[in-house]
């Protein structure tokens, strides 16, 4: 489907990223990968802050000849912050330019912006390197890609400032805005907070089952596994460790695993 395509290329397009020449000479720490017994095949990415490494400079990392199929499969940064804000930042491209034909230098031009507008990173640099490996995919694609990031680098505050303000709550955070307006009427206070949460760090949430367990139950349960509530949305409850995993209760079914945003969408639309 058009989801999992777009992921695999945004992954693609990671890795490329991953492995362009970056600061010469850093040693990276063993810690940061797993490489197979013969040090020659990269098997996990560990470090999930990573945004470029060069692989080259390291005196072990530069032996490796095979990049495992799984090796970046947990790396989250940069994937998860393109597809979480993929409606923001789409709506940024389509602002710029009129269509991108090239769907692989889509998915480029997509990990690029979102690098612009949400990560710490070198605007310099993210062009180079989008153009760098434009040049890999379609080299007759470059000077689009550089000039598409060059316009949205220059004109992002004129862009974003030029949004209705009646679409602007759901563009700047990526929701479709029926569901922000739902959200809105049903959470007049908390829906911000709530949109905003789940575009932070992911964390273990779950929901518990109130015919089996009362709320002093659960409390009780996470007082003895030693789990805290972070914040919780609606009747979800975001965990600080995923010690609950290991309960009785969660193995009986009691306790589910379950995301706010998901639940809070079908409660809404039922």
């Amino acid at each position: 489907n058009n989801t999992m395509r777009n992921i695999l290329f945004i992954l693609s397009a990671f890795i490329l990223f991953a492995c362009k020449d970056k600061d010469n000479g850093n040693r990276i720490p063993s810690s940061d990968y797993e490489l197979s017994p013969d040090g020659l095949t990269l098997v996990k990415w560990k470090n999930e802050n990573t945004t470029a490494l060069d692989m080259q400079a390291d005196p072990i990392l530069s032996k490796v000849q095979v990049i495992g199929e799984k090796a970046f499969y947990i790396h989250k940064n940069i994937v998860n912050i393109t597809l979480k804000n993929l409606i923001f930042v789409d709506y940024m491209l389509g602002q710029t330019v009129r269509n991108i034909q090239k769907r692989k230098i889509k998915q480029l031009l997509r990990i690029s912006v979102a690098q612009i507008l949400f990560m710490d990173s070198d605007n310099a640099g993210v062009v180079y390197e989008a153009g760098e490996i434009s040049k890999i995919i379609n080299k007759h694609q470059t000077g689009f890609v550089n000039a598409t990031l060059q316009a949205i680098i220059k004109n992002k505050e004129e862009i974003i400032n030029a949004i209705p303000e009646d679409k602007k709550e759901g563009i700047v955070n990526s929701y479709p805005q029926w569901f922000v307006n739902k959200l809105k009427t049903d959470y007049p206070d908390d829906y911000l907070a709530m949109m905003k949460a789940y575009k932070k760090r992911s964390y273990l949430s779950v929901r518990y089952n109130s015919k089996k367990l009362s709320k002093d139950d659960f409390e009780k349960i996470l007082s003895e596994i030693k789990s805290e509530v972070l914040f919780s949305a609606d009747e979800v409850y975001y965990l600080s460790n995923g010690n609950i995993l290991a309960t009785e209760e969660y193995k009986r079914g009691d306790i589910k695993i379950q995301e706010a945003s998901s639940y809070i969408a079908v409660k809404n639309l039922g």
